[in-house]
């Protein structure tokens, strides 16, 4: 199981996120992302795409990096199941996204998301965990 969970929110959806390394905490947050999207059970890893994210500090790159993932699912109708972190530096992330075209028969939708906003977004290292608070604008 993907270590996130949804968190009650007026109007809006939201998730809190966990991982053991920043790298992982972008893995998760993408899975939640997508899964929040469709049911992401049903995303088959069909096609591959490299991304090169950056950011200013770990909360602008998370946010980048879920912003990008949206752009592609809602301008390029690409679903996300699969994240490979190739190389991640200076607050700068290659990855290669593994998913396929959208498949409206075959992806049930769970709710619409039509942005990642700043409202309550948080990332924290806590110990050896980190932990994000993402919320979705619906």
């Amino acid at each position: 199981m993907i270590p996130y969970h949804e968190i009650e929110h007026t109007a809006d959806v939201g998730v809190d996120v966990y991982g053991s390394s920043f790298e992982e905490l972008l893995q998760h947050a993408g899975y939640a992302l997508f899964d929040t999207i469709v049911d992401a059970s049903t995303i088959q890893p069909a096609i591959e795409r490299t991304v090169r994210i950056s950011g200013t500090d770990e909360e602008s790159l998370l946010m980048n990096w879920l912003r990008e993932l949206l752009y592609l699912f809602s301008v390029e109708q690409e679903v996300y199941t699969e994240f490979v972190i190739q190389s991640s530096h200076a607050f700068q992330v290659t990855a290669v996204l593994k998913g396929e075209a959208l498949d409206c028969e075959r992806h049930r939708f769970e709710t619409e998301l039509k942005a990642v906003t700043y409202h309550q977004f948080s990332v924290v290292k806590e110990g050896e965990q980190w932990k994000a608070r993402v919320i979705f604008d619906v």
